[in-house]
């Protein structure tokens, strides 16, 4: 069945023409399924007949496809211009290009809004192992005094901030693949797909980038000898 309109091969439908008077019963010899974004239309493709019956005084509209060479095809659009003044000449590839150029608007636009969240993401981290870092003194003090070096403390808070930036990662890639399965199945009627490699790519990237950001902060923080720390507490 042609979902939603319930059609099947043999069914008969009777269609009104654009003056609300004449009418045409037509039989169903087939059915086609687009795959875009206008997967919720369905228009009618009949015989020329039907077409005469339906417009109003008996007009109707020849329609061409032209394979045109782009280099050719402003010099070919003023020929069928003045050749037939009437025409309406519909190019796919300006068509083309708007489209393009609306997708690149879209993208400048995402890639700046997730620039400026990625360097939000970066302060908070930033502020987050600082503060941690204060918090923390006198227990870098006394792992300092017990025999920890400066290394394996550094190593320790990146291991934590790596966790945290990770399953940070994970908990919006699992959002992410939820909202696009939901658009695509529900809005678009298309089949959006997350790429495995992207995702994982972000996924750690985002570690890499919190354990560098924590190893700038906190590089300070574990240098400071436990004599210092420990006077003061």
């Amino acid at each position: 069945d042609l979902d939603p309109l319930h059609l099947k091969v043999n069914d008969k439908i009777t269609l009104t023409g654009l003056d609300r008077l004449s009418t045409r019963t037509i039989t169903v010899v087939g059915i086609y399924r687009p795959s875009s974004f206008g997967a919720s239309l369905y228009p009618l493709m009949g015989t020329t007949d039907t077409v005469h019956a339906l417009s109003p005084g008996g007009i109707d509209q020849s329609v061409f496809y032209m394979k045109i060479d782009p280099n050719r095809l402003n010099s070919a659009i003023d020929a069928i211009g003045n050749t037939v003044p009437n025409a309406f000449v519909l190019s796919l590839t300006n068509i083309a290009n708007f489209i393009n150029q609306l997708l690149d608007d879209i993208l400048i636009t995402l890639t700046t809004i997730a620039s400026l969240s990625l360097l939000a993401g970066l302060i908070i981290i930033a502020n987050a192992v600082a503060l941690a870092m204060l918090e923390r003194r006198r227990e870098l003090g006394i792992l300092k005094s017990v025999g920890y070096t400066r290394g394996s403390i550094l190593s320790e808070v990146l291991i934590e901030n790596g966790l945290i930036g990770g399953t940070g990662a994970l908990l919006a890639m699992i959002l992410v693949f939820f909202a696009t399965t939901l658009l695509g199945t529900y809005l678009f009627h298309l089949d959006f797909s997350v790429s495995s490699f992207i995702a994982l790519s972000l996924i750690g990237g985002s570690i890499l980038l919190a354990m560098l950001v924590a190893a700038f902060v906190a590089w300070n923080a574990v240098r400071v000898r436990p004599l210092e720390v420990l006077r003061y507490e």
